[in-house]
């Protein structure tokens, strides 16, 4: 995990606090986070992200495509008012459904374009001020790859 970490610009201290047979509890300090980075590993992996979001939805357009040639004739024309309602339907589904680890990685990449001067200070003050043990968390969470995350 330390490895992990250090590439996406965090230091931290590790030590097992206990063990019981094979399993064992780990506890990581974070000692230091260097901003750049870790926004830098966040604009990259929102890439990586969006590449795999648009391969899956090829496939899938591809699966319904498919299946649309066979219902072709018993599909009613669809009015532009119902597709709109479909498309804010679908919208609100996957805003109520975007986690507060993806709200943070994605600030975290949209801050990688701006000026450093004003995303490093502004990433310090939230950290220190507002966001401290949820951004511990998701730092955590992103190296783990055990879904066994406490704090």
């Amino acid at each position: 995990m330390v490895p992990r970490l250090k590439k996406r610009g965090v230091r931290v201290e590790t030590e097992i606090e206990y063990r019981v047979g094979a399993y064992f509890v780990l506890a990581a300090n974070i000692m230091h986070v260097d901003w750049v980075k870790l926004m830098s590993y966040s604009r990259e992996a929102k890439k990586i992200r969006q590449q795999k979001w648009i391969e899956a939805q090829g496939r899938r357009d591809k699966l319904r495509e498919g299946t649309a040639e066979e219902d072709a004739d018993e599909e009613a024309p669809k009015s532009k008012f119902s597709s709109q309602f479909v498309q804010i339907g679908s919208f609100i589904q996957r805003a109520r459904a975007i986690t507060a680890f993806e709200v943070i990685a994605n600030c975290l990449a949209w801050l990688d374009y701006l000026p450093r001067i004003i995303s490093v200070p502004f990433c310090f003050i939230t950290y220190h001020c507002f966001l401290k043990a949820t951004v511990n968390v998701f730092i955590l969470s992103t190296a783990a790859d055990s879904e066994y995350l406490e704090t």
